[in-house]
C-alpha cells in the first residue's frame, strides 16, 4: 500500500531555507533530490561530500533529550553513504535554532526504540526508530 505524502509547499519552502543556511555554513552547494529519494539534499564541494536529511520541527531544541529518526531512513542512508563514501548528516530546524549531526560519525551512539507521531491517525507513523542524544548535535550558525 502506498503511503500518503504529507509534505506541503510550506514544508518544501522551509526545508529550502534551511538548505540555503547549511550551504553557507558548510561552504557547499546544496542540490535538492527528487521528492521520493531517501535523503533530501546532496552537499557538493567540487564533488559530492554528504547526503543530508533535513527536518523542520515545531518545538524548541531543548524540549526533548533526544531526537528520533526512522530506523528505515537511518539504515538506507547510512548504507548509501557508505557505498558512495560520503557522510550522512541530519539537520534539524527547531523553533529556536538549526542543529546538525553527522550520523556517519555518531551511528554507534544511536539508541534503538519505537516512536513517531500520532496526530495524523496514520498507524505507519509509529515505527522502529533510532534516538540521538541532543548533546551530540552542533548548531548551524
Amino acid at each position: 500500500m502506498k503511503r500518503p505524502l504529507y509534505e506541503s509547499k510550506r514544508d518544501i519552502a522551509a526545508e529550502a531555507a534551511v538548505a540555503k543556511k547549511c550551504g553557507e555554513y558548510f561552504v557547499a552547494t546544496m542540490v535538492k533530490m527528487p521528492s521520493l529519494c531517501s535523503f533530501d539534499w546532496l552537499a557538493v564541494k567540487g564533488e559530492a561530500k554528504a547526503i543530508i536529511e533535513i527536518k523542520c520541527r515545531t518545538n524548541a531544541s531543548g524540549e526533548y533529550p533526544t531526537y528520533l529518526l526512522s530506523k528505515k531512513k537511518f539504515d538506507e542512508n547510512l548504507s548509501l553513504a557508505d557505498k558512495m563514501k560520503l557522510k550522512f548528516m541530519l539537520v534539524v530546524k527547531f523553533t529556536d535554532r538549526v542543529m546538525w549531526i553527522s550520523v556517519s560519525n555518531e551511528r554507534g551512539e544511536a539508541q534503538l526504540g519505537v516512536g513517531g507521531r500520532e496526530d495524523r491517525n496514520d498507524p505507519a507513523d509509529i515505527e522502529d526508530c533510532v534516538y540521538f542524544n541532543m548533546g551530540l548535535f552542533k548548531e548551524v550558525t
